[in-house]
């Protein structure tokens, strides 16, 4: 009797978790529209309107390469 409980509530958690996972993996795949040119346009903007410093920009994703290695070499970045 012990075992079958055991089992059932073993079962019970097993559902609950792969349900939370599922649901988290649907929320990522909802949460994130963005394509490479989005993010790019938009970290570009924020680097123009003064929202972010040239090396957070640089730190996000669609950062181009030609601005940030420069800049990253003039200030011993790596």
């Amino acid at each position: 009797m012990k075992t079958r409980k055991l089992i059932k509530i073993a079962t019970i958690a097993l559902i609950i978790v792969a349900g939370v996972i599922g649901v988290f993996f649907v929320y990522s795949f909802i949460r994130l529209p963005y394509t490479y040119d989005e993010l790019k346009d938009e970290a570009l903007s924020d680097l123009r309107n003064g929202k972010i410093t040239v090396l957070e920009y640089c730190d996000r994703p669609g950062h181009n390469e030609e601005l940030c290695t420069p800049y990253k070499n003039l200030h011993g970045i790596k």
